[in-house]
Parts: C-alpha cells; sequence; structure tokens
C-alpha cells in the first residue's frame, strides 16, 4: 500500500521545493512544491493511480507536518511576535495547522495521481 521510499523521495522535494519557491512566490509557490512533490511521489510508485494518489498525499501530509512543527518550534525557541500569536490563539494556530496538512495531502494526492498517469501506470 505505502511505498516509503517514493513517500520519502516526495517528501524531500516537496519540502525543498515549498520552501524555495514560497521564498519567491509566497503561498502559492509553496503549494506548487508540494505538488511537484506528489507528482514525484506518484510517478516513483508506478502501481496504478489511486497508489499513487495515496503516496502523494502521504508525501503532502509528511510536508505540512515537518513544517508545523518547525513553525512552532520556531516559536517557542525564538520567542517574540510569534510566541505571542500562539499564547494569544494557540487553538487557531493548531487548527491552522490541521487545516495545512489536509489542504497539502490534497494538493499532493491530486499530484499524485498525475504522477501515477504520467508513469502510464493503471
Amino acid at each position: 500500500m505505502f511505498d516509503w521510499k517514493a513517500i520519502i523521495i516526495g517528501f524531500i522535494s516537496a519540502f525543498i521545493l515549498l520552501i524555495i519557491l514560497a521564498s519567491f512566490l509566497g503561498s502559492i509557490g509553496g503549494y506548487v512544491g508540494v505538488l511537484i512533490g506528489g507528482i514525484l511521489a506518484g510517478y516513483l510508485v508506478k502501481n496504478g493511480i489511486k497508489e499513487g494518489l495515496i503516496n502523494g498525499a502521504m508525501a503532502g501530509a509528511i510536508t505540512s507536518i515537518v513544517m508545523s512543527l518547525i513553525f512552532f518550534l520556531s516559536a517557542f525557541i525564538f520567542g517574540g511576535i510569534q510566541l505571542a500569536v500562539l499564547q494569544v490563539s494557540g487553538v487557531n494556530a493548531y487548527i491552522g495547522a490541521i487545516v495545512s496538512i489536509v489542504v497539502m495531502a490534497i494538493i499532493a494526492a491530486v499530484g499524485g495521481a498525475v504522477g501515477s498517469l504520467i508513469s502510464g501506470s493503471k
């Protein structure tokens, strides 16, 4: 069901592309990076569209979880405005992280299905 090699490669590429593209293009660039990571994960699975979709979603969800953890850790380590925002609206920050996980998983799942179609698997 899960091809961990494809998921890890999709995660690493999505993570790197998210950071690079979001630096230049904002949040749209981040979503494009996650989409490309999902495409790569789906392409590497070569076991059907459904498997590409599942593995792409996993790569996107893991990318979002890691980015959320980095955000929370940086807020607690470096403090300042981010820490104040988390203390005032901590529940909102966690809800935002959950929404981010769902949105990035959906985007990467679409990418995974596209990657499976590109690889020619049925």
